[in-house]
């Protein structure tokens, strides 16, 4: 396998993770009307805060986190996390609109918190790089032992970086035409999808244990 193989391998499998919906997508999209390109930049950051080391320890062949238990813990705190944070949003999308603070930026430390979070107790994400992106991981070690898992990062991790920037630069310039009502309703349906993610957490991690 060339660079130019694992180039390309790495680019069309991360491709189709990154564009999937999910809560880091809907997260990003609300924290955009607020904080535009920033929320995207700081989710990505998080995120590979999260993603890095998990990627280091299947390369390293420690991968305990795959264990059943532990899926299990991660999947209903992942939940408890996402149903709490959907009706905190679905709360704001009744009681708030751009003339009473309904926009109102959260501060830099909190938006930090939140990616950690949601990416650290994200099941999705976890179950991802344990099947596809373990994959990957083994194509990386087979071109370059751990070089070769390194630039297999840097190719992934970049898609993350321009999709996330971008889905929150677009939620920035997408709520200026919005308006009010608009707004409230971006608020509500993204906040309903949280719950629905939350739900779905806890449905497939109660129905492991």
């Amino acid at each position: 396998m060339s660079v130019l193989d694992l180039f390309v391998t790495v680019t069309a499998v991360t491709v189709s993770g990154a564009l999937s919906p999910g809560p880091i997508f809907f997260s990003t999209i609300l924290e955009g009307t607020k904080h535009g390109t920033k929320a995207g930049l700081v989710f990505s950051i998080t995120h590979a805060f999260v993603e890095f080391p998990l990627v280091i320890l299947l390369a390293s062949g420690f991968v305990a986190i795959s264990q059943p238990a532990i899926k299990v813990v991660v999947g209903i705190s992942g939940g408890l996390v996402l149903l709490f944070l959907g009706l905190q949003q679905a709360r704001a999308a009744l009681r708030h609109s751009l003339s009473s603070g309904g926009q109102q930026k959260s501060k830099h430390t909190s938006l930090f918190v939140t990616g950690l979070v949601l990416n650290a107790l994200n099941p999705f994400f976890i179950v991802w790089w344990l099947t596809i992106g373990a994959k990957l991981v083994l194509d990386a070690l087979a071109f370059g032992s751990l070089g070769g898992v390194l630039l297999m990062y840097a190719f992934h991790v970049w898609i993350d970086f321009v999709w996330l920037s971008l889905v929150s630069y677009l939620a920035m310039k997408g709520i200026n035409l919005l308006g009010s009502r608009g707004y409230r309703l971006l608020l509500g349906f993204f906040g309903c999808a949280l719950i629905l993610f939350g739900i779905v957490f806890l449905l497939e991690a109660l129905g492991a244990s």
